[in-house]
Order: C-alpha cells, then structure tokens, then sequence
C-alpha cells in the first residue's frame, strides 16, 4: 500500500504477464494491463519527488479503456520501470 499527502492510497502489484493498480479509499478501482500490451514507458520525477526518493511511471498501452496508465509517486520507479520494459518480451 501506498499513498502521499492529499493523493489516494493505492497498491501495485506486478508479476510476469500483469500490471495490477488498486486505488481508492471509500471507492476501490482495480486496473489491470497485460504487460504484453505495453507499448511505450516512461519515467518522470518533479523535483518534490526527487527530493523524497519517488518517480512516476507512465505505460502506453494498446489497452482500449486505459491507454495511459499512471503509476505515481512510487520507490524504485527507475527499477520499476525497467522491469515493465523486461517484462513486455515474455
């Protein structure tokens, strides 16, 4: 689980094939993305995330109902980011 100041909680889980985002506090939202269909990814840190050790994570899909999916404000986004990139191959 994770959260910043005024943003809403969420969790990331990431497996070989999956990219899984759960969010919301009073109304959960779970997204899915085959990491298969990921077509592009970026990686951004503002300086107030660079300065507290964060990044976000911006994947491209060909996913129809989410064809940018953030993931934000997050430890070891480079790492993270990596691993998405890895993963699309398999």
């Amino acid at each position: 689980t994770m959260g910043s100041p005024g943003l809403q909680e969420f969790d990331i889980k990431l497996i070989d094939t999956v990219i899984t985002v759960d969010t919301g506090v009073f109304t959960k939202v779970e997204n899915d993305c085959y990491m298969y269909k990921v077509q592009d990814v970026e990686h951004t840190a503002s300086i107030w995330e660079r300065m507290v050790g964060l990044g976000t994570i911006v994947c491209y899909t060909g996913d129809t109902t989410h064809p940018k999916l953030l993931i934000e404000h997050i430890r070891n986004s480079k790492a993270i980011k990596e691993f998405i990139l890895k993963g699309r191959y398999r």
